[in-house]
């Protein structure tokens, strides 16, 4: 999983890093506007914190191109289902709630 982390936003690694479970996590520079990057060290500390393995991609402009499917329903639509399908099929799935 790619996560462009752009600067204030550093205290969200660990939500995503548990969310990401198993899966590779790579963390990259965000840039956008006026608001500096982080630094390389300052991108190693964010993921030193992890306390799992990490690697580090170059900083991208507006964050990494990627697809990103929301699934959303009352209970009982069919949201677990769809997750389970994709898991089968080797799309990443991230649950937020429960």
């Amino acid at each position: 999983m790619v996560v462009t982390l752009f600067r204030g936003y550093e205290d969200e690694a660990p939500h995503i890093a548990r969310a990401a479970g198993n899966l590779d996590l790579v963390l990259q520079q965000g840039v956008e506007g006026m608001v500096p990057p982080l630094s390389a060290a300052e991108l190693k500390k964010v993921g030193d914190r992890l306390k799992r393995p990490v690697k580090y991609g170059p900083a991208r402009r507006g964050g990494a191109p990627l697809r990103v499917i929301g699934v959303v329903g009352l209970p009982a639509s069919g949201k677990g289902e769809f997750s389970r399908i994709a898991r089968e099929m080797g799309v990443p799935v991230v649950v937020m709630g429960t």
